[in-house]
């Protein structure tokens, strides 16, 4: 049986542990590369991207990876490390079935290139190329009441369409935003650094829980810092939509 052998150079973005200059072996007897890589609708909006996904075979070797590659200038992106345009979407998984990519950090309103890959032990295979344009992102303009502050301003909040995904601007301070997913009424903030200095009391992080019945945002938010303490911590946050 044909012993194939099969070599990628590829970051530890990719795959854990594994430098950039570091070339990964991959040994498959007598299997193929991926097939049926598939991409659906993507759901677009101001700062990031969902593109749902599949793959239906893994060629008789279990796949190590799967997600798609995107880039707003290379038409074709490809698992090349030494094209610095070309980036790997963060939401990397295995086997055969379907996939989600969650890509953030897109700019809004600009064309992207993008397609399916999927890597086993004979080798990398990947979809055709589709292009998206990230739109403009709904920006709504909320009122804000806040225990910690203890005062009430407007802040804009980015809604992901059909998705339960919301991204709160200038929640604390210019230029700062706090990510919000929402599960029916059940809201969760995963812990994130919301503020890269905070004067006098150096990295701001925070995390919480809340509900959302469909117009405000009740939030329980515990906030964590390198110097001094915050009180009330936790705070409640309060977002009321229009």
């Amino acid at each position: 049986m044909k012993r194939l052998i099969y070599s990628l150079v590829i970051s530890a973005f990719l795959l854990t542990g594994c430098s950039k200059d570091e070339s990964i072996i991959y040994y498959a007897d007598g299997a193929d590369a991926p097939s049926g890589l598939t991409v659906g609708t993507p759901e677009t909006f101001g700062f990031g991207v969902i593109v749902p996904g599949a793959v239906t075979s893994d060629g008789g070797s279990p796949i190590q990876a799967k997600g798609i590659v995107y880039s707003a200038t290379n038409a074709t992106p490809t698992l090349n490390v030494n094209d610095e345009t070309v980036k790997v979407d963060g939401n990397v998984s295995t086997g055969t079935g379907d996939f989600s990519s969650l890509v953030l950090g897109l700019t809004a309103n600009t064309n992207y290139y993008y397609r399916a890959y999927a890597l086993n032990g004979a080798g990398v295979s990947y979809g055709d190329v589709k292009t998206l344009n990230t739109g403009q992102a709904p920006v709504v303009v909320a009122d804000m009441e806040s225990e910690f502050f203890e005062e009430g301003w407007q802040v804009e909040v980015q809604a992901v369409p059909k998705i339960s995904f919301y991204n709160v601007l200038d929640m604390y301070q210019t230029g700062y935003h706090v990510r919000l997913t929402v599960d029916g009424t059940k809201v969760t903030v995963a812990k994130q650094v919301i503020i890269a200095n905070l004067s006098g009391y150096g990295p701001a992080s925070v995390e919480g829980t809340g509900t959302f019945d469909g117009k405000t945002f009740v939030l329980k938010l515990k906030f964590t810092v390198s110097a001094g303490t915050f009180s009330p911590n936790p705070a409640t946050e309060v977002i009321t939509l229009p």
